[in-house]
């Protein structure tokens, strides 16, 4: 999940003990309003597109001019990529939801979506600190607390909020034990001597 589109729910973020549950999800509110333009959008277009696929005179045309049909068909398949990905995610925003447990020295994350529950754990020394990022949109500023990992893919959100104090990251420093690193290690790649830590036995997708 990226961590810019998630947003932490029934939790008051407070990086103070041990151990640490956040449940987290996509914004649901903008899944919404994207479905809400995508889907006449759609329907404007596959509405028309399936009378014609059932016509027996427009299948004949096609038959007799298999150039246009080509041309037809090739316009339908960019419509469906162009409006059929941002709709799959807007479903996908929806229904997943992300679990974070902290504990004994251990990270677990269990992510639920379309295709069911895959869980997976590192140890909290897999990773190289934690970053503070603060991300701008036409909203405002949004600043967030980051779990970085040589794999973006096991990068944990702690904490989003409108503000954050040089105190509130000390205080997670300390109770995860891990030191405070720059935002750019966010997107830094691992070099070659620097391989991701391998997930913990139990990794499992259900």
């Amino acid at each position: 999940m990226p961590q810019s589109a998630l947003e932490i729910i029934g939790s008051e973020q407070r990086l103070d003990t041990l151990p640490l549950h956040l449940t987290q999800r996509f914004s649901r509110s903008a899944a919404v309003a994207r479905l809400t333009l995508l889907v006449p959008a759609i329907l404007l277009v596959l509405v028309p597109v399936s009378f014609l696929a059932v016509s027996t005179n427009a299948l004949a045309q096609f038959s007799a001019r298999p150039v246009d049909a080509l041309v037809a068909g090739v316009g339908v398949a960019l419509f469906s990529c162009l409006f059929g990905v941002p709709f799959s995610r807007a479903i996908k925003a929806l229904v997943s939801q992300r679990t974070v447990r902290i504990e004994a020295g251990a990270v677990t994350v269990e992510d639920r979506g379309l295709f069911g529950l895959t869980t997976w754990t590192l140890p909290l020394t897999a990773y190289r600190g934690v970053a503070h990022v603060v991300r701008t949109s036409l909203s405002g500023a949004r600043h967030e607390l980051v779990l970085v990992h040589p794999s973006r893919r096991r990068q944990v959100l702690l904490c989003a909020s409108e503000k954050l104090s040089d105190t509130d990251l000390d205080r997670a420093s300390r109770l995860l034990s891990l030191p405070l690193v720059p935002a750019n290690d966010l997107y830094r790649w691992p070099s070659r001597a620097e391989k991701p830590a391998g997930l913990a036995p139990h990794l499992k997708a259900a």
